[in-house]
């Protein structure tokens, strides 16, 4: 993973840590995003969730300290500052827990229980569906389409560039209004040496703040986000049940090729590995043993610091 988009993961932690209590209780009360939230994390992180998921009582964090080598132990101190910020950890008196509405939701999301129309409600009638290598055709078309435009060499992509695209790259100073059009920033160009992975956060951190301006319903839009990174590749989902705004979201998402919506009939839609891909590439590449010590994980630090004798028992 390159460090432009570790970088933007940051940013993505950041946002996440600014929202108040309340609204994080809100993002929680959705299996799919406490999932998403859980992947997005580095393997410390997630060992420590996951050490403590089935614990019902506050436990020590002195003990919590001990799971990881000696070597390791501020890195898991840090680790647990973070958690708490994200608003996953509690801390009282000396003893930490789960905040119980994400365990219970990372447990449901993990075991299949729960509320499971947060993660979509899939189609299935008989009509052909549209295959992968197609939806990453199209993805690919409709992201080339937008780049090219950034840096001025198809006219005839900004003209089929939506208006809704058109404010995200201007919001997010990519580009600006110049003379003759609009044009690329220095801001922009930094973003075109970013791979794809990162420039896709980067735009949905935007849309994030965009929402805000708008006086959206930014845990309905960060929740239904997080609902559209975990679903699968090559799957149509029904939008029948979408609210409005959601279904604002789609179209406007589709612009950047995120998502397909199946002109063949109302109400059905696919994800592109560009946004299906987002926090399994995280996830696969915090796991991956051949990292070397010291190397950081989707969102920060050191992944090498908790031992085997972490546990999910009292």
């Amino acid at each position: 993973m390159s460090a432009s988009e570790e970088d933007f993961k940051s940013t993505i932690a950041e946002y996440l840590e600014s929202l108040p209590a309340q609204f994080s209780k809100r993002v929680f009360s959705n299996p799919a995003a406490c999932l998403a939230i859980f992947r997005l994390l580095s393997t410390v992180g997630k060992q420590l969730i996951m050490s403590m998921l089935y614990l019902e009582h506050p436990i020590k964090l002195q003990e919590v300290q001990q799971w990881a080598r000696s070597e390791h132990q501020r890195t898991v101190k840090s680790k647990v500052h973070q958690l708490r910020k994200l608003h996953i950890l509690a801390e009282d008196k000396g003893h930490v827990l789960l905040n119980p509405i994400f365990r219970e939701q990372l447990r449901n999301a993990l075991t299949g229980g729960g509320d499971f129309s947060s993660f979509g409600i899939p189609c299935n009638d008989t009509r052909a569906p549209v295959t992968q290598a197609w939806l990453a055709k199209y993805a690919e078309e409709r992201w080339e389409r937008i780049l090219h435009f950034m840096v001025g060499q198809s006219a005839e992509a900004g003209s089929a560039l939506s208006d809704s695209v058109r404010g995200i790259l201007r919001t997010a100073g990519l580009m600006e209004d110049g003379s003759e059009g609009m044009r690329i920033t220095n801001r922009g160009f930094q973003f075109l040496l970013q791979d794809g992975g990162a420039q896709v956060w980067t735009l949905l951190l935007q849309y994030l703040r965009l929402a805000e301006q708008q006086a959206m319903d930014v845990v309905e839009v960060l929740n239904f986000l997080f609902q559209l990174v975990s679903l699968q590749l090559g799957r149509g989902y029904s939008a029948e049940a979408l609210t409005r705004n959601q279904r604002r979201m789609l179209g406007e998402l589709a612009d950047f090729g995120l998502m397909y919506l199946d002109d063949r009939g109302a109400g059905r839609f696919y994800p592109t590995h560009m946004i299906t891909s987002l926090t399994s590439a995280a996830a696969g590449e915090a796991e991956r043993d051949t990292r070397r010590p010291g190397d950081s994980g989707p969102l920060t630090g050191n992944d090498t610091a908790v031992s085997g004798r972490s546990r999910t028992g009292a």
